[in-house]
């Protein structure tokens, strides 16, 4: 499981893999209270009561969309905060161009799942290098699909000390 600050915010991004999406969150889950713990599934994929499917064209890669998603976030929040650099902005826009073209059917919605810290995650049929990568560090029965989960979890980022 991967965890991400934006501005404040936590995200997270696992895998699973099983027959259907719903196998494949039933282990993300299992996998992250197995490396959090169980019981403690906050700032895990685990605390997510669900996830909705987004059909991705095999050429994009679930990583670029949820970076263009970071982005748009990083992004808005300069718009409020003019100390930030214009280059947030632009990439904001740059990325929110990218979601558009590429995600064309739910470019606006996955944002909104993405940031909803108490509703589902996103999930995205992973294929490809990524998928490769993956069955190369874990033992997945013949016929099953990887999948990739992501969304805002309850938490903030560390302190530095």
């Amino acid at each position: 499981m991967t965890h991400h600050y934006v501005r404040g915010k936590h995200f997270v991004e696992a895998f699973g893999h099983g027959k259907t999406p719903a196998k494949g969150f039933k282990k993300a889950v299992s996998n992250s209270r197995k490396e959090h713990g169980r019981g403690n599934d906050a700032g895990t994929i685990a605390e997510k009561p669900g996830f909705v499917v987004i059909e991705l064209d095999p050429r994009v890669y679930p990583y670029r969309v949820i970076a263009a998603v970071y982005d748009i976030f990083d992004g808005t929040e300069a718009l409020s905060d003019m100390a930030w650099d214009k280059e947030d902005r632009r990439r904001a826009e740059r990325s929110r161009v990218w979601l558009e073209q590429n995600v064309p059917d739910d470019y606006l919605k996955i944002p909104l799942i993405v940031d909803n810290e108490s509703g589902p995650a996103v999930c995205f049929l992973v294929t490809g290098k990524v998928r490769n990568a993956y069955l190369n560090r874990n033992l997945v029965p013949r016929g099953e699909k990887v999948y990739m989960f992501a969304g805002r979890c309850t938490g903030t980022e560390p302190a530095n000390d």
